[in-house]
């Protein structure tokens, strides 16, 4: 086992384990501050109900198809459970 290589490997683990750390805190605060604008404009319309479509079938472009479907998924849901 090389030592350097060990090292290098622990420095970019740390790293990936930052950004996603970062990438989540970023999704959920974004999650909040939709969900909060569409309750906020469904009260100043004087709305008793909010319906949420299903939006799985939308495609997202970028980092791949899977990637990026998982990913908007992941957001939509957290809105909606926000609303919630």
């Amino acid at each position: 086992a090389d030592t350097a290589l060990d090292s290098k490997n622990a420095t970019l683990v740390e790293e990936i384990r930052h950004v996603s750390k970062r990438r989540s805190n970023l999704n959920d605060a974004l999650a909040w501050a939709a969900a909060r604008w569409s309750v906020d404009q469904a009260v100043a319309a004087g709305a008793t109900v909010i319906y949420l479509e299903d939006l799985r079938s939308m495609e997202a472009g970028g980092r791949g198809r899977t990637h990026n479907t998982r990913m908007s998924q992941t957001v939509r849901g957290q809105i909606a459970d926000r609303m919630r």
